[in-house]
């Protein structure tokens, strides 16, 4: 049993890095969410541009230095993986919008709840273009 756990997590050991990084990233992003909204009564559009432009900023920095190593071009990678963050605040601001207006659910716990959602998207996007090289065909 602990010979095939270790290997899966040497299999997906990007990912289960990825995830750890994303934890801080996701607790950063709802911690201030949760500040501005919750307690500066920020509308939630607005608390979730700020709180998620925090967290990619964070996610981005340690993504790249201590997981995919890659930092040739960084500019172009930060540029894909901030669109990448805006396809998940795009995620969340539609679930916010359906879960808390229309279904009148509290916005912080509808937030922690469609977090690993977009997670899953980011990562699957994430890897595939800002950290692949895929992002660099043609260039150069």
């Amino acid at each position: 049993m602990i010979k095939t756990i270790l290997k899966l997590l040497d299999k997906y050991q990007r990912f289960v890095v990825y995830s750890f990084i994303g934890l801080v990233g996701a607790t950063t992003d709802v911690l201030l969410f949760k500040f501005l909204h919750d307690d500066l009564f920020v509308r939630y559009a607005l608390a979730n541009l700020y709180s998620v432009a925090i967290g990619v900023m964070i996610t981005f920095i340690l993504n790249t230095f201590l997981n995919f190593k890659v930092t040739d071009h960084i500019i172009r990678r930060l540029g894909m993986y901030s669109l990448v963050g805006i396809v998940g605040m795009l995620l969340q601001l539609f679930a916010l919008f359906v879960f808390s207006d229309v279904m009148s659910f509290n916005a912080t716990l509808v937030k922690i709840a469609f977090t690993p959602v977009v997670a899953v998207v980011q990562y699957t996007l994430n890897a595939a273009f800002s950290f692949s090289d895929k992002l660099l065909e043609g260039i150069e």
